[in-house]
């Protein structure tokens, strides 16, 4: 009763289960007829060709074949990165002088303006050194005018002192001519002393040569008047003539007349001696004074010398006072250029209790209340919302986003380059801005340049903190030469291209290359455009190897 069933069952399944074999069979024979045809049509025109090429070089020993493809230009593409938002300028206000904080006129998301009130600081010591610090400045200035006065009186003897010597080295020139001139009257006197005792020794000459002449005329006159005597009493007698006799009175009347004659000179020549001796007398007595107004001279000159360096010698400590008095002058110059700095200190301090905005922006935080104790100064912290000093404030008219532009994009950015800004909460809003600065470095660790990128934000959408999207577009006016990247040939030689000639050959062409495309690099230098570039050039390749070209197929597009 068991085994119906069962051979039932088995009958079923049997039948059952031939159609479905079938069925896989004939799939599976299908799908290998299919793939074999696929591979007949794309395997056996490749091995038809390449049999064809491998007929022909045997045949005819031509040059072997290569595959070329064209070195074109393409555009730049654009660059996609991520940055940081922050504000063009912020900067923790902190207060500058210590006390009790006992306005304050903004709060958190207030805008304001330079220079706008934001809050006042009380602080009554520094008031107090504001005053203390003023009254040292007076003080300074007081003892500046005492010592600028002394200075000036100093001035004023020193002057005089040299007028002192210009008069002393008058009053020297004045007895130095004296002196000359009483010497020239001594050696006037002098010489008139020897010409009076010249004419005094002719006096006492003449005066001699008169009495001998006298003294003959006397004895001529007595021998006259004894001749006549002797003649008159001759004549008495009668021994001779009147005439005779008259001519003996006449000779003695003569001698008697020379007689007369010679007293007179004689006397003259005693008055002319007389007078030469008087003349002699005072011009030795001129001698005499002229020496002394000589002497006296000397003594003037001499005197008048003492006053010129005593004089110089005023001069000298005058001038050496002057010098004092400028030396005091320039210290309490200095020191009262430090009081008044010292009190514009505490005043630019007491300024300092009214604290305002450095610039135009938004306030970002908020770190005190009323009340609370202010110190002086406080740490620096650069945060869109800083937790030290008084208040936050940052300036977001315009923001600037910090790109990092990787090693292999450098040249795709660069200085005024426009760039679109995007925020992922923010979509369907682009934000134009340009690149404002590059930095002159890469980062080490990262090998990325740091561009700034400022963006105008005149309705404050964009916050400082935000995350955002920088594209770069590619220069839509400039476009680098590429190559495919199986072009590429380096070893020992460098880094090189082989390029077939128009005369058919093989040549190596050194390359310079700037950023990588993945299949494709970017050419600097060493191409011009235009070049057959052979694909995959093997090692047995070589510089002048005539070749046939054949351009190779394009790449499948992905």
């Amino acid at each position: 009763m068991s085994s119906k069933p069962d051979a039932e069952n088995s009958g079923h399944e049997i039948g059952g289960t031939a159609p479905t074999r079938s069925g896989n069979a004939v799939l599976t024979v299908g799908g290998i007829v299919l793939i074999a045809a696929l591979l007949a049509a794309g395997t056996l025109p490749r091995l038809k060709q390449q049999s064809a090429l491998a007929a022909e070089a045997h045949d005819s020993h031509a040059a072997p074949t290569v595959l070329t493809v064209t070195l074109h230009q393409a555009p730049d593409d654009a660059l996609d990165l991520p940055g940081d938002v922050q504000a063009i300028e912020t900067t923790v206000i902190s207060a500058r002088s210590s006390g009790y904080l006992s306005r304050r006129l903004v709060d958190i998301g207030s805008r304001v303006k330079t220079g706008d009130l934001l809050a006042e600081v009380e602080s009554p010591e520094v008031a107090q050194q504001v005053a203390q610090a003023q009254a040292q400045a007076d003080k300074s200035k007081a003892v500046v005018r005492q010592s600028t006065s002394d200075e000036d009186r100093a001035a004023a003897s020193s002057r005089q002192a040299q007028s002192e010597i210009a008069r002393q080295q008058a009053a020297v020139l004045t007895a130095k001519a004296e002196e000359a001139r009483a010497k020239a009257q001594v050696e006037a006197s002098r010489a008139n002393e020897l010409s009076v005792s010249a004419r005094l020794d002719t006096a006492k000459s003449t005066l001699e040569a008169r009495q001998a002449d006298l003294q003959k005329a006397r004895v001529q006159e007595d021998l006259a008047q004894k001749t006549y005597m002797r003649w008159q009493t001759l004549a008495k007698q009668g021994a001779i003539s009147q005439l005779d006799l008259d001519q003996h009175r006449a000779d003695r009347d003569a001698t008697h007349a020379a007689v007369v004659s010679g007293e007179a000179q004689v006397r003259s020549a005693k008055s002319d001696v007389q007078a030469a001796q008087h003349a002699l007398a005072g011009s030795k007595a001129d001698t005499a004074a002229t020496e002394a107004a000589v002497a006296a001279a000397g003594q003037t000159v001499a005197a008048a010398s003492i006053g010129v360096d005593s004089s110089r010698a005023s001069a000298a400590a005058a001038k050496a006072a002057v010098s004092s008095s400028k030396s005091l002058v320039s210290a309490n110059n200095a020191d009262l250029a430090a009081s008044k700095a010292n009190a514009l200190h505490f005043a630019a301090l007491q300024a300092f209790s009214k604290i305002s905005a450095p610039f135009d922006g938004v306030i970002t935080a908020r770190n005190v209340e009323v009340g609370s104790l202010v110190n002086a100064g406080g740490a620096a912290d650069n945060s869109a919302a800083p937790r030290a000093g008084l208040f936050g404030i940052a300036r977001t008219d315009t923001l600037r986003i910090m790109v990092s532009i990787p090693q292999s994009s450098l040249q795709a950015v660069t200085e005024g380059q426009s760039a679109d800004v995007s925020i992922q909460q923010l979509p369907g809003q682009v934000f134009k801005g340009s690149v404002y600065r590059l930095a002159g470095a890469l980062d080490t660790t990262t090998r990325t340049r740091l561009a700034e990128v400022h963006v105008p934000n005149p309705a404050g959408i964009l916050l400082p903190g935000m995350y955002a999207r920088v594209r770069f577009e590619g220069s839509k006016t400039h476009s680098s030469l590429r190559i495919a990247s199986n072009t590429l040939v380096v070893n020992a030689e460098g880094t090189r291209v082989a390029i077939v000639t128009p005369e058919s050959k093989i040549h190596f062409v050194p390359v310079k290359i700037g950023r990588d495309y993945g299949t494709e690099l970017e050419i600097r230098e060493g191409l011009k455009g235009g070049e057959k570039l052979v694909t995959a050039p093997g090692d047995d390749l070589k510089e002048g190897v005539s070749v046939k070209a054949t351009d190779a197929p394009p790449p499948p597009k992905p």
